[in-house]
């Protein structure tokens, strides 16, 4: 938690940052991770689902890091606030006919669909708009059903219960403006994934 807001009790232990990793046990989605942050006056605001992609085998990612040492992970980017936007980003070779074995530079490319750039002339609603039109007309598709409402009770209140008793860890307390706490920066790599 961060205690340099004035509103907040000094020793307080309420929680302000999470980190953690959730999976779902189902054939589709078996052993992908579903790393989820969430945190209060970090250095930036955001809504975004960040899905990186395999890079085939453990061999097969070896092979491609060696041969272009320095190439991300490719990744699709759906960010839901600010600036909605879907990117792909991509390693792609570099353009042109050379062949030459020792030619084999990678580079970072970046497909956008920048919704402010698409459509300029468009207002865009933030979301709080957009759901309170939704009410108004009587449209609950944007909003949560009670299973997901019962199931994200589920996940999150056994972890409140422990953070909240007696003899529990004091939270980790990260600056006002910054990224969270410092520890949490290394987190996804427990999960063999790279920082997010």
């Amino acid at each position: 938690g961060y205690l340099e807001d004035p509103t907040v009790p000094a020793g307080s232990k309420m929680a302000t940052y999470a980190r953690f990793v959730l999976h779902v046990n189902t054939p589709r989605w078996k052993g992908v991770p579903f790393i989820i942050t969430a945190g209060k006056a970090l250095d930036e605001q955001k809504v975004e689902v960040r899905m990186k992609y395999r890079g085939g085998t453990h061999a097969t990612s070896e092979k491609r890091a060696a041969l272009y040492p320095g190439s991300a992970g490719e990744e699709l980017v759906i960010r839901v606030q600010p600036d909605e936007a879907v990117l792909l980003n991509l390693n792609t070779k570099l353009p042109g006919l050379s062949q030459q074995p020792d030619d084999r530079s990678l580079v970072r490319t970046a497909i956008s669909l920048d919704y402010k750039v698409k459509y300029p002339d468009v207002r865009l609603p933030d979301a709080y708009e957009q759901l309170l039109l939704d009410v108004f007309r009587g449209d609950q598709q944007r909003f949560v059903g009670d299973d997901e409402l019962e199931t994200s009770w589920n996940i999150v209140s056994p972890l409140l219960h422990a953070i909240e008793r007696a003899d529990a860890a004091p939270p980790m307390i990260y600056p006002f403006g910054s990224s969270g706490p410092p520890s949490s920066l290394h987190f996804p790599l427990s999960s063999g994934q790279s920082k997010l």
